[in-house]
C-alpha cells in the first residue's frame, strides 16, 4: 500500500482540458468552458483536478492538453493554485480524446521508454484521491495491458456509458467484453442486476509505447500527423504549440472507439474514489448542497413552493414560483429553463441554436483576454459598445484597424495611451479619438485596474479587423 510520500515513477499524469461542455451552457461555452469555471466549489474544475494530481507524488510533471485560445486562461488559473511547473500541449483545434492522448504518449516517450501516461479529464469530481494512487500502484497491473479505470456502480444511472467486463474479482485486472453507450433507465436496471458493467471514467493507464504500438496498427496515419504536430510545432518554455496542418489531419474519434474497443489488450480496473462526472446540470444539482426543499440556489434567487431543482443568477433577481424538478439558469445574455430530467438532451438545443447562428451558443457577452476583460454592450449594423477592463501590469497590443474607428473614454484609473506618435497618461472623465488605420494602444503600469468604454463605427467590426506591431502575449501572425 503507498504512503504519502511513496514517489511514483515512469507514470505521466495527463490532464485533458480541451471539451466545450456544452450541456451546461448556457454557463460552459466554447470561449469558456465548464472545466475553467468554478460549477461545483470555489476553485474550477480545471484547478481541482490539478490539485488533485499535485496530492500524489508523481515524479514526472504533469501534462495539460488544451486549446491554443485558452492559453491564456490556463496560464491564469495556474498561477491563481501556485502550479505553474506544468508543461502545457496546446491543440490548434480539438480532435475528441484519441490524438490528444496519442499526442501525449508521443511526447511522454521522450522522457523515457518505460513511461507510462495516466489520463484525467478535467470536469470530473474526485473525493478520495487515495484510491487513485493505490491503483496507479496496484502489483495487479502490468505493462501489457491497456487499462479502463471502471467506476463501481451505485445506481442504475442513464447519466455515464459502461463498461461490460468478464468475470473476475472486483480487486482483479479483467477483460472488457464491450463499451455501451448511456442507456435508457430500463437497460441501465439491467446492466446493475447482471453485475459485470462498471460507469466508464474516462481515466486511463496507458505503457506509452505499447499505445503508440496498437495505434500503430490500427490508425497508422493518426501516429503519422500527431508525430509530424509535435515535430512541426513551436516549443516555448514549458509550452509545445502543436502544428495546425499536421494535427487538423488526424482522425477526429474517441480513444474507446478508436482503440479501446478493437485491441485485445483493453482491460479494466474496478475503482471506487467517490466520483462524479460534472456533464449535466441534474449532475450538478445531485454534487451541490441542497435547502430544506431539495433546491440548489445560486446567486440573486427567491424561490416560493419550488422542490428538487438548480436555480442559478449571475445577476439579475430569478424568482421562481411553483414547480419542481427544473434547471433555470438567468445570465446576462441568455436564460435556460429545462425539465431537470431533459439535461442530458441539452446538447440538441445547443446544436439547434448553432444551426441558427445564435452567437450566445458558442461566446459569453463577458469576454476573457490575457490583459483583462471586456463586455459588450450594444452593438448594431455600423457600431457597437464595449466596457473594457484592463488588469494591473497588462496592456492590449500596438496596433490598428482597417475598417473601424474607436472612442475610448476612461471611466475608472489611469492609463497610458497611445495614438499615432503621441502618448500621453489619460484618467477618469477624458476621452480619445482613434482615427481609420491609425496605430493605438492601451496599457495599465499602475497597480489598480483600468475600466474603459470604448465605442467602435465602421463598415466592419470583426474581431479580426486587427493588424498587431508589437504584443507581449505572442499573438502577432
Amino acid at each position: 500500500m503507498p504512503t504519502q510520500t511513496t514517489i511514483i515513477k515512469n507514470i505521466v499524469p495527463v490532464i485533458l482540458a480541451g471539451g466545450n461542455g456544452s450541456r451546461l451552457w448556457p454557463v460552459s461555452r466554447p470561449d469558456l468552458p465548464k472545466q475553467f469555471q468554478a460549477i461545483v466549489g470555489t476553485d474550477t474544475m480545471f484547478q481541482q483536478t490539478v490539485l488533485r494530481i499535485l496530492e500524489i507524488n508523481f515524479e514526472q510533471k504533469p501534462l495539460v492538453m488544451t486549446n491554443q485560445q485558452h492559453l491564456s486562461l490556463v496560464k491564469k488559473q495556474l498561477l491563481e493554485i501556485n502550479a505553474l511547473d506544468i508543461h502545457l500541449i496546446l491543440e490548434p483545434t480539438g480532435r475528441d480524446t484519441c490524438p490528444a492522448i496519442l499526442t501525449a504518449a508521443l511526447c511522454a516517450v521522450k522522457r523515457g521508454a518505460e513511461m507510462s501516461i495516466l489520463t484525467i479529464p478535467s470536469d470530473h469530481l474526485i473525493d478520495k484521491v487515495s484510491v487513485i494512487q493505490n491503483a496507479i500502484t496496484s502489483d495487479k497491473l502490468d505493462r501489457n495491458s491497456l487499462v479502463a479505470f471502471g467506476i463501481s456502480p451505485n445506481c442504475a444511472s442513464t447519466a455515464y456509458g459502461y463498461i461490460k467486463t468478464s468475470a473476475g474479482n472486483s480487486d482483479e485486472l479483467r477483460i472488457i467484453e464491450s463499451f455501451k453507450e448511456k442507456p435508457e433507465e430500463k437497460l441501465a436496471k439491467e446492466y446493475i442486476e447482471a453485475g459485470n458493467y462498471l460507469w466508464n471514467s474516462g481515466m486511463y493507464l496507458f505503457p506509452a509505447e505499447l499505445l503508440i504500438s496498437e495505434l500503430r496498427k490500427l490508425e497508422p496515419n493518426m501516429v503519422k500527423h500527431c508525430q509530424a504536430a509535435i515535430f512541426l510545432g513551436n516549443t516555448r518554455g514549458n509550452f509545445l504549440f502543436l502544428n495546425d496542418c499536421s494535427y487538423q489531419n488526424a482522425n477526429k474519434i474517441s480513444i474507446d472507439h478508436a482503440l479501446m474497443e478493437k485491441t485485445n489488450k483493453a482491460k479494466v480496473f474496478e475503482i471506487d474514489p467517490h466520483w462524479h462526472d460534472i456533464g449535466s446540470w441534474a449532475s450538478v444539482w445531485e454534487c451541490c448542497e441542497h435547502d430544506k426543499s431539495g433546491n440548489v440556489k445560486m446567486g440573486n434567487v427567491i424561490t416560493s413552493k419550488a422542490a428538487n431543482s438548480y436555480i442559478r443568477s449571475d445577476g439579475k433577481l430569478t424568482a421562481v414560483l411553483g414547480v419542481d424538478n427544473v434547471i433555470v439558469i438567468a445570465m446576462d445574455d441568455a436564460v435556460l429553463v429545462a425539465d431537470k430530467s431533459e439535461s442530458e438532451n441539452l446538447k440538441q438545443l445547443v446544436n439547434k441554436l448553432k444551426a441558427e447562428k445564435c452567437k450566445e451558443a458558442v461566446a459569453h457577452s463577458n469576454i476573457e483576454r490575457p490583459w483583462g476583460n471586456y463586455k459588450m454592450i450594444e452593438s448594431g449594423d455600423n457600431f457597437q459598445v464595449k466596457h473594457i477592463t484592463v488588469y494591473p501590469g497588462q496592456k492590449l497590443s500596438l496596433q490598428l484597424h482597417h475598417h473601424r474607428a474607436e472612442h475610448w473614454a476612461i471611466v475608472k484609473g489611469k492609463a497610458e495611451v497611445t495614438v499615432g506618435q503621441v502618448e500621453k497618461i489619460m484618467g477618469e472623465n477624458e476621452a480619445v479619438y482613434i482615427p481609420v488605420e491609425t496605430m493605438h494602444r492601451i496599457a495599465n503600469p499602475f497597480d489598480e485596474p483600468i475600466e474603459f468604454i470604448e465605442v467602435q463605427f465602421g463598415s466592419y467590426l470583426g474581431e479580426d479587423d486587427i493588424e498587431r506591431f508589437d504584443d507581449i502575449y505572442d499573438r502577432i501572425a
